[in-house]
């Protein structure tokens, strides 16, 4: 379906209970310009609506749009999103990090016309110490060596149209929803960009994440359901990279790693031969869909 582009930069950034927490949004919204910002508020607390309508409500900034929803799980917060968006490129940006948007912004200005998604690279910063870490690649084939330890959804940037035309939609999970989206993107008929760049500032160690939650954690579980539903519509043994794409997706923290041999499990694997074998060589086959990276 046709669409009207008025903006370079889409950025979807679904708002849940932050205890009116809000810092981190405002600094980088309060900066930006001919961005498209789309604050989805889903089942919010009052602390934080009172600090979002205080902060952004009046603003003469036409490209910040505040819809409140109550989905109660930020994976339809970001399809809600994606509807709304006329921005050329689309980010996928969680409250409570933030979006290096003068790095984004200037990967697109060079970027390819050919290209679908631009990966760029990003930096850990600790809330509690204030210590940051980068997490860049210096090339393509580094990059390919470091996406299996954090696939990291929000440094990349898709192209509005190609989401568009692919029809894929986030699940409506709290927690793994970005790993299933991605096994449905089908990376294999993908054209990516990798800009040497940091796109993004992933914060750790607020209290409020969802990763935090323990009664998110059964979401994990649906979502390798979701993923193992996924990879059995596709042709055997071409499925291999996108198991292992979907393990090294949930060894993203050690709340999730136990559910790896349920994986394997149930995918007639046995984890003794995974590690005979090197389970760090079947991580690397997951990297093969991003080796067409230009």
């Amino acid at each position: 379906m046709a669409f009207e582009e008025n903006y370079v930069l889409s950025v979807v950034v679904p708002v849940g209970q932050l205890n009116g927490q809000i810092s981190a949004l405002q600094s980088w919204i309060s900066i930006v310009n001919n961005v498209q910002v789309i604050m989805v508020l889903d089942h919010i607390d009052d602390k934080t609506r009172e600090a979002i309508n205080l902060a952004f409500a009046i603003t003469n900034h036409p490209g910040i749009q505040i819809f409140e929803v109550d989905f109660r799980n930020p994976g339809d917060s970001r399809n809600f999103g994606l509807s709304k968006a006329t921005g050329s490129w689309i980010l996928f940006a969680d409250a409570d990090d933030v979006p290096q948007i003068s790095s984004i912004e200037e990967a697109i200005h060079s970027t390819k016309d050919t290209a679908d998604i631009i990966v760029g690279n990003f930096e850990t910063l600790a809330v509690k110490t204030g210590k940051k870490t980068k997490h860049e690649a210096e090339n393509l084939q580094d990059l390919i060596k470091r996406l299996p330890k954090n696939l990291g959804l929000w440094r990349f940037v898709f192209r509005n149209q190609y989401l568009r035309e692919s029809g894929v939609q986030f699940p409506p999970l709290c927690m793994a929803e970005d790993q299933v989206f991605y096994l449905e993107l089908n990376p294999r008929e993908t054209q990516f960009e990798f800009a040497n760049l940091v796109f993004y500032s992933y914060h750790v160690g607020n209290y409020y994440q969802l990763t935090n939650d323990p009664e998110k954690i059964q979401d994990l579980r649906i979502a390798i359901n979701l993923s193992l539903h996924k990879i059995s519509q596709r042709q055997t043994f071409r499925n291999l990279d996108f198991l292992a794409a979907q393990i090294f997706a949930l060894l993203g923290n050690s709340s999730q790693r136990h559910l790896i041999g349920n994986l394997l499990f149930l995918l007639g694997i046995s984890p003794k031969i995974i590690s005979l074998f090197g389970l760090g060589k079947l991580i690397l086959i997951s990297t093969y869909p991003v080796r067409r990276l230009r």
